[in-house]
């Protein structure tokens, strides 16, 4: 068995004579956990790894900015249901309805 470490060659015209690219580390995604495992000098490290700890790491040199933003922000978020602003208004007595039943008059 060869103890080099796989490499990937890129699809490259031979002339142009690119080396091949060694691997470094490689990610499982199992139902339940994420493994990583890390190769260094013919040597593989296992360990488990989340995906925020992932997210992260590939985010980290992607630009990131909330762009302009109403008046009396106090707070921006970002999810997969798009994004969330909350804003400051002055104390006042609000008016409010309460639905006991959904898609029913208040």
């Amino acid at each position: 068995m060869n103890s080099e470490p796989a490499s990937y060659q890129w699809a490259l015209p031979e002339s142009l004579e690119v080396p091949a690219d060694p691997l470094e580390l490689r990610l499982d995604f199992h139902h339940d956990a994420i493994v990583m495992y890390t190769l260094d000098a013919g040597k593989i490290t296992t360990r488990i790894v989340s995906a925020v700890d992932i997210c992260q790491a590939l985010v980290r040199d992607i630009p990131f900015s909330s762009g302009l933003l109403p008046p009396e922000t106090i707070w921006w978020s970002s999810s997969s249901s798009g994004p969330a602003v909350a804003l400051w208004r002055d104390p006042r007595v609000w008016k409010v309805a309460l639905l006991s039943k959904a898609l029913t008059e208040p």
